[in-house]
């Protein structure tokens, strides 16, 4: 997944059309922390999954 990061801080409206709107939506509610470093976008999958089929 690439997203558009300059000077470390990530547009999520940028070349995003082609995505899940449901990604982008969650991805916009975490961006303080993805902007800060702290996120990992590999556990968005495995998190929603386990809260949709628990």
């Amino acid at each position: 997944m690439m997203l558009y990061s300059p000077n470390d801080k990530v547009q999520l409206d940028y070349n995003t059309a082609h995505y899940p709107t449901g990604l982008i939506k969650y991805l916009k509610t975490e961006k303080d922390r993805i902007d800060a470093g702290f996120y990992s976008i590999r556990t968005w999958e495995m998190k929603l999954y386990d809260k949709k089929y628990k």
